[in-house]
């Protein structure tokens, strides 16, 4: 009878630590990934995404202010106020400092928003390494809108401390957003997450031809950056050929456009109103002047609003604006009638009208205006 081996059957077949073979695949992506890093350090020291509709609007803003601060007065708000108060419409119109330079002015107003992005959008400038002396929120109904709006845009801007504190309002479905949360958060240290968006445009595209398109893009973008409306530069509706135009809006095409937005039972305290209560309270704690600014309405979209849409809507107005010490310059006090014309469509002003509204808006905001 053959005798045992003192060496069991396993020990025999288990392979030498130092004889494993080396997770070449990770390395080779950890690799690839640190070459991506640099390689856009090196394209874009600044890494600010190039600015662009849609999401892409949040991230470059999110990403200007990570980068390069705030400016001296700060416009707030969704499309409305970006095209009412545009640059360089209010600039010009605003009246100088002792020294004879202008004010700078940061439009941060972006597509979509509601008060809670507004909100987000007021901590990270509160975060910037140059705070703004100034903030000039344009408001109108759709601020405080719930209904029909769809998931919040605050997620594109979401960081950690932003996304618990809405979380808090809104509830744990928003738990589903984490992951982009922790990309956003990343974006902070990393320009392969701050520009990943891009980066997916490219490697993502369809064939070779495409990819090389792609990058020649990004190329472009960060060695020739486009203007931003974050650093006083027109906003690029504005200097379109048909800026002026104006085009007549049917009673049935401002009923579609509003749907169920104000039918809300609840209006106008929707969820939107603690945003803004929260909002005009992170501005004073911070000792940062806020002035609220309401943005006129197209009259053919005024005559289609439910009943209670603007009693409601100056109720939560007049009650935060007192409560926080934050001025409303409402419509009515510039002394300035809006009509039809003044409207490129439905819910914006055209050039014709944001410059009517800077130049009847800037003596009601002039007594705010930063001191030297």
């Amino acid at each position: 009878m053959i005798a045992p081996s003192s060496t069991s059957s396993s020990e025999r077949l288990a392979p030498s630590s130092w004889l494993s073979p080396a997770p070449w695949g990770l390395l080779g992506a950890i690799g690839l990934l640190l070459a991506l890093e640099l390689g856009l350090r090196i394209l874009d020291p600044r890494g600010v995404v190039p600015y662009a509709g849609g999401d892409r609007e949040y991230t470059s803003l999110d990403s200007y202010l990570t980068t390069q601060g705030a400016r001296e007065i700060a416009i707030l708000g969704n499309s409305r106020p970006k095209i009412a108060m545009a640059n360089p419409l209010l600039t010009d119109v605003l009246p100088r400092k002792a020294a004879g330079a202008p004010y700078t002015v940061g439009n941060y107003a972006i597509s979509g928003a509601h008060a809670e992005e507004t909100r987000t959008v007021v901590s990270l400038l509160l975060a910037a390494s140059t705070r703004p002396r100034l903030l000039v929120y344009g408001v109108t109904p759709r601020d405080l809108a719930v209904h029909e709006e769809g998931q919040p845009f605050a997620r594109y801007l979401w960081h950690l401390q932003s996304f618990l504190f809405d979380r808090k309002l809104r509830g744990s479905y928003l738990d589903a957003f984490l992951p982009q949360v922790l990309r956003n958060e990343a974006s902070r240290f990393s320009f392969l997450f701050r520009l990943r968006y891009e980066t997916y445009d490219a490697f993502l595209a369809a064939n070779d031809r495409d990819v090389i398109a792609h990058l020649k893009a990004i190329v472009k973008n960060h060695a020739e950056p486009p203007p931003l409306p974050f650093d006083g530069a027109p906003d690029p509706q504005l200097m379109t050929r048909d800026a002026d135009s104006s085009r007549r809006i049917s009673r049935a095409a401002a009923r579609r456009y509003l749907g169920e937005r104000y039918r809300d039972p609840d209006w106008p305290h929707t969820v939107q109103e603690k945003f803004l209560e929260a909002l005009a309270r992170k501005a004073k704690n911070a000792q940062v002047p806020l002035v609220f600014v309401e943005i006129p309405l197209n009259p053919a979209l005024q005559a289609e609003l439910p009943p209670n849409t603007l009693p409601g809507f100056y109720e939560v107005m007049a009650r935060v604006s007192a409560q926080y010490g934050a001025p409303f310059i409402r419509v009515s006090d510039l002394g300035t009638k809006f009509v039809a014309s003044d409207f490129r469509e439905v819910s914006h002003l055209n050039r014709i009208g944001a410059k009517k509204f800077c130049r009847a808006l800037a003596p009601k905001l002039t007594p705010y205006l930063p001191k030297e």
